[in-house]
């Protein structure tokens, strides 16, 4: 796969600076204040700033799909340098490098901590590299959850991306470079998308759509009753009829 490095919005990069020093405590901010305006967008420049590869450019249409993804994808190299995100993973790794600037208690932490690849993903990927010792031609993907301050949860996976050509005796050698492709995709997100397939290929009405919607994202009978001012006997009704039509359907 060939990927070309590309560089983080310079706007998008101020804009988190700012959000992400409203969030740190009052003594911190106020320590800050007078740096903010250069030295924190300057700093997550420079961490955000694609390390040098050997990766050739993609074609046009090819780096349109990547970054118009709804999963956000990261690839790094084994030194924590950000090789290539596209936009969902700038967006969401700001999330998280906003709650980890939160947590810093002096202005000097706050402008140090600025890493491209925030502190949870990058434990992901030291266990891969770990992996790689322990568990050598085994293609271990080590994966988590991971909530942001929205309250989204975040299902996390880091696996092995390899240049064409590696052999794949030589995947595992320490010595060959290789980089760890990041997945990032949002539990909730993934569940609404399963249930409006589920709509479609089943065959629900526009009510029990309505209902297996909020099903599928974990509410009780009592729950989705409240969301669509319904009694809870109603949803058990819709609920029983989607079970037919699924079951019916896999006959």
């Amino acid at each position: 796969m060939s990927i070309n490095p590309v560089s983080i919005n310079p706007v998008s990069i101020n804009a988190f600076a700012s959000s992400a020093l409203s969030s740190l405590p009052t003594a911190v901010r106020s320590a800050t204040a007078a740096r903010s305006a250069t030295a924190l967008p300057a700093a997550i420049a420079e961490a955000s700033r694609p390390a040098s590869s050997s990766l050739a450019a993609p074609s046009p249409l090819f780096a349109a799909v990547f970054d118009s993804l709804m999963q956000g994808m990261l690839i790094v190299n084994g030194k924590r340098e950000l090789v290539q995100a596209n936009a969902r993973a700038q967006a969401l790794c700001g999330q998280l490098a906003q709650a980890e600037l939160a947590t810093k208690r002096s202005a000097t932490q706050a402008l140090a901590a600025v890493p491209a690849v925030p502190e949870v993903l990058w434990r992901l990927c030291e266990a891969l590299l770990a992996s790689r010792q322990e568990f050598p031609g085994y293609g271990v993907i080590p994966e988590t959850l991971v909530q942001v301050e929205s309250g989204t949860e975040l299902k996390v996976c880091a696996q092995w991306l390899y240049l064409a050509g590696v052999a794949a005796g030589d995947r595992q050698s320490p010595d060959r470079q290789s980089y760890i492709l990041i997945t990032l995709e949002d539990c909730s997100e993934r569940s609404r998308n399963l249930a409006r397939w589920d709509a479609l290929r089943y065959g629900l009405s526009r009510r029990e759509a309505e209902v297996w919607l909020w099903k599928c994202q974990g509410y009780s009978y009592e729950e989705i009753a409240d969301e669509l001012y319904i009694s809870r006997n109603t949803v058990k009704k819709h609920l029983r009829s989607i079970t037919l039509k699924r079951g019916m359907a896999s006959c």
